[in-house]
């Protein structure tokens, strides 16, 4: 697998979850991958979202009788991104980089559902009604 850097996430910030993080990177190049990843974690997690009530098809998408959700595809990058930000954030705690800890589980759901409030807020401002199913 390739290995990250800094060059690599300009290029794509998809690469700082795609690619393998090298076992001498600074704290540097921690960061960098940790706010890229970080925001395709929150990206994903929109378009997932969305998805569920049908605002959003993921490019390519071809429903059939056996495929799964169409919310899937993104829920799984959601996921993918969000290990990437965890296994990044306990690198970092190795540095003593104290904006960089490794979270507990109620301050990742809180930064979820802060993401999902903002979605929230977008039907309101537009007017539409939010129901779950």
């Amino acid at each position: 697998m390739t290995i990250l850097t800094i060059a690599a996430i300009e290029a794509d910030p998809w690469n700082a979850v795609e690619y393998d993080l090298p076992r001498d990177a600074d704290s540097a190049l921690l960061r960098a991958a940790n706010s890229a990843a970080r925001t395709c974690m929150e990206h994903e997690y929109e378009l997932m979202m969305a998805a569920r009530e049908g605002l959003y098809t993921p490019p390519g998408w071809m429903l059939a009788e056996d495929a799964p959700d169409i919310h899937e595809y993104n829920e799984y990058r959601w996921l993918k991104a969000l290990d990437r930000v965890e296994t990044i954030e306990s690198r970092l705690g190795e540095f003593g980089d104290p904006r960089r800890r490794s979270r507990s589980l109620g301050e990742h759901f809180a930064g979820v559902l802060n993401i999902a409030a903002r979605g929230l807020q977008r039907f309101a401002d537009a007017g539409q009604e939010f129901r779950l199913r």
